[in-house]
């Protein structure tokens, strides 16, 4: 009985040794395949698309024009919505749609989706007007060029031939409009991998 009494207590402290300590923190939340992505597209918009505008304004020569560089980015809205809701221009939604994934994972969800830019613009002549959206334009491709380099979740996006769709449509006084509206939309198809928790 004294003998084993010794060894019963040894083991028990070797167990509690070799267990171990469980963290009180909170999980670490799942990956969410839109959510992510969206803020993805907004951290790159707020970090590079005014420096990437004016660099090309600048380069241009189009400096006189009068290009508005700056930008309010409405995350997860189209341009519709925060155009009939009067928020600041110019405005830059971004959002994701239409996600390719599968449901049942153990480990990860590999995710293709839509990644979608949406800049609207208004001046009071045409001339700027439209230059402000071709240059946008070519601002927001630069954003698509910095996908996979970006360090955001987001593992690539438009890199196939032709997958990246630039539209660029506008209004003005013959629409019933008292100015001119640019309209410019680029959709490029993006990729991300989310850890299943």
């Amino acid at each position: 009985m004294r003998t084993t009494r010794p060894l019963l207590l040894a083991t028990l402290l070797l167990v509690a040794i070799a267990t171990p300590v469980r963290s009180h923190a909170p999980p670490a939340p799942p990956d969410a395949v839109f959510y992510d992505a969206t803020e993805g597209l907004k951290a790159l918009a707020a970090l590079h698309y005014t420096a990437d505008l004016i660099a090309l304004i600048a380069g241009k020569g189009l400096g006189a024009l009068g290009i508005d560089t700056g930008i309010n980015i409405y995350p997860r809205e189209d341009a519709r919505r925060f155009a009939t809701q009067e928020r600041a221009l110019p405005g830059l939604g971004c959002y994701t749609r239409a996600a390719r994934t599968q449901a049942k994972s153990q480990q990860e969800r590999h995710n293709s989706m839509e990644a979608h830019y949406e800049l609207l613009v208004r001046y009071p002549d045409a001339v700027t007007a439209r230059t402000h959206a071709e240059l946008a334009a070519e601002s927001l491709l630069l954003l698509i060029d910095r996908f996979r380099e970006a360090g955001l979740g987001v593992e690539g996006g438009g890199e196939e031939a032709q997958s990246v769709l630039v539209d660029i449509d506008g209004a003005g006084p013959a629409d019933g409009l008292e100015f001119y509206e640019e309209w410019v939309h680029v959709v490029a198809p993006i990729w991300d991998t989310d850890v299943v928790t």
